[in-house]
């Protein structure tokens, strides 16, 4: 059965067709197939947003949430 793997020749990324024999030779791995690195690809932005939902609703409120304008007691 072919997997699709994706490689790196002569500095370009590329997608190839190997059988199991063909990637062993070439020292590829389940790791190097497009549909895992696609899931690795998806799984870092699913943090990444995540990790900005966080800090969204994690916002900084003043120290003092008394001190308004009408309450500053200036002189």
């Amino acid at each position: 059965m072919l997997e699709v793997y994706e490689v790196t020749v002569n500095g370009w990324p590329t997608t190839m067709q190997l059988t199991a024999a063909d990637a062993a030779q070439r020292a590829l791995t389940g790791e190097d197939t497009v549909a895992h690195r696609t899931a690795v690809r998806e799984w870092l932005a699913a943090e990444a947003r995540a990790i900005e939902a966080r800090a969204e609703t994690k916002q900084r409120t003043p120290s003092n949430k008394s001190r308004g304008a009408a309450n500053k007691g200036g002189a």
